[in-house]
């Protein structure tokens, strides 16, 4: 097997942990975005350009009579909005594409590769796994990225419901006890909350649009001007003190006094809409988590900013957060972003799953490459 991919095209980070012959695990990250493009809009972008940026940077993917353009090129150049409408297993498909291409690209490999791929969807879109991994085969089959033509056969495919890394990385702490367990699964993304209900074995679940997107989008409706990215790291930040001054970065106003009104604003937007996105995602537990859960299993960046009203909610259920391999994610990348391993720890969970199938043994861990969040 010349590449395994573990890969988690989510909204706010495309998210993908491979390894290649030589047995290194490494981690590859991507802007979220993806912009269909014209012959002639890539042709123009490409003519203006005094050198080449590194390829992660300027990702395009040519597959039957669609051209894409992916990750940090789509939004910078091409000003991709985040999707938050869609089929998420379509834009997974020229996203692993672009990180099949740039990862082939970096590696010096050959044109023609063999390939195994784990995709995580939520639970909603699972259904169409099957038409996923048809469009996936004959988009790899024969393509282009960043300028370079390539033939990737698809020897193995796995399609999981988001979760299942985490769920995966839970029974093999648990051993034979697990499967005797009922377990949900809980991850809360930018764009979706998704729950894996594990019952001795039998799976099943659910996904609903309230994911980080839905409370920014509420702020947004009660301020002037904000700009989404922004908004969320500032929202981050701020926890569960939601104060002013921790929205003064945000203000667009130029006059000291307007300003302070502005911060002021803000603040108050994002206290009321944390209020009420709290109240609908504890309606959507009520109303889809059973009472007699052995425990839960809490993934996804979002599910950090609700940690304490997640704790409360579930009161003496057992909580595992990122099935506790967040500083296993850390120490596999050297990475100082708590958040970022939290994100990651569904992603790292498949790929262990898929590396115990094809390749039996230790896995070595690499740096991680591409973009950094």
């Amino acid at each position: 097997m010349d590449l395994m991919l573990s890969n988690d095209s989510g909204t706010s980070l495309s998210k993908n942990i491979y390894r290649l012959r030589d047995g290194v695990a490494r981690l590859h990250l991507m802007e979220p975005e993806v912009a269909a493009l014209r012959s002639e809009s890539l042709d123009d972008y490409l003519a203006s350009q005094l050198g080449r940026p590194d390829p992660t940077n300027e990702a395009w993917v040519r597959f039957g009579d669609k051209l894409y353009a992916v990750g940090f090129l789509a939004r910078k150049v091409f000003q991709a909005s985040t999707a938050l409408q869609g089929h998420k297993y379509e834009r997974a498909i020229p996203k692993v594409l672009a990180a099949v291409g740039t990862i082939a690209i970096a590696h010096h490999l050959p044109e023609q590769l063999s390939l195994a791929v784990i995709s995580l969807l939520p639970y909603k879109e699972w259904e169409n796994r099957e038409l996923f991994e048809r469009r996936l085969r004959e988009a790899l089959h024969e393509f282009e990225a960043c300028g370079r033509r390539f033939s990737v056969e698809l020897e193995r495919f796995l399609c999981r419901p988001e979760g299942s890394g985490l769920i995966w990385s839970r029974s093999r702490q648990q051993g034979a006890a697990f499967r005797q367990k009922k377990v949900a699964a809980l991850m809360l993304g930018y764009r979706d909350a998704s729950l894996a209900l594990v019952d001795r074995g039998v799976t099943s679940g659910t996904t609903v649009p309230l994911g980080m997107a839905w409370l920014l989008q509420r702020v947004r409706q009660r301020t002037a001007g904000q700009e989404l990215e922004s908004l969320a790291i500032a929202i981050h930040r701020a926890g569960v003190k939601i104060r002013p001054e921790k929205f003064t970065g945000l203000t667009l106003s130029e006059d000291p006094e307007n300003q302070s009104e502005e911060s002021a604003q803000i603040a108050e937007a994002v206290r009321l809409a944390r209020q009420e996105y709290w109240d609908a995602i504890a309606r959507w537990l009520r109303e889809s988590v059973p009472s007699d859960l052995d425990e839960v299993v809490v993934g996804g960046g979002t599910a950090d900013y609700l940690k304490s009203e997640l704790k409360s909610h579930f009161g003496r259920v057992p909580m595992s957060w990122a099935a506790e391999v967040e500083e296993d994610v850390q120490r596999a990348f050297n990475l100082s972003d708590r958040n970022l391993c939290l994100r990651l720890a569904d992603s790292y969970g498949a790929f262990r799953c898929l590396q115990r199938q094809i390749f039996p043994g230790p896995v070595e861990i690499g740096r991680a490459a591409g973009s950094r969040r």
